[in-house]
């Protein structure tokens, strides 16, 4: 659900193209390659693979491509998403306001952490 949510949040956005999507981390990894993306959202909970290992694999198969966690609050886990070269952290409680923001952020290459965590 998140997925598909995601994508016509995107979509509505007359400068954005979204050119994949995938179910789990073997998928993701092989879309990622192929489609070689500016910015992948990535679910920290996939069912295949813990997502910061995730995170590391992209990066490996697609360096350019900036990476924005979609997550529940944790807080260690933020600092290790940024550790392996995550650009953004975005909760899925915040997806309706600030997707759009976040995505614009990490394509310029800046970092990005939700409101609700800049404030804690």
């Amino acid at each position: 659900m998140v997925r598909k949510l995601l994508c016509r949040l995107l979509q509505a956005e007359s400068d954005f193209t979204v050119i994949g999507e995938a179910v789990n981390g073997a998928q993701a990894l092989l879309k990622a390659q192929e489609l070689q993306p500016d910015v992948i959202l990535l679910d920290i909970s996939l069912p295949d693979i813990d997502g910061l290992t995730m995170a590391e694999k992209l990066k490996g198969v697609v360096p350019a491509a900036e990476i924005l966690v979609v997550s529940d609050y944790n807080v260690g886990e933020i600092e290790e998403a940024f550790g392996v070269g995550v650009r953004g952290y975005l909760l899925k409680s915040d997806l309706a306001t600030e997707l759009v923001t976040a995505v614009r952020t990490v394509y310029k290459k800046e970092r990005y952490l939700s409101v609700k965590l800049r404030r804690k």
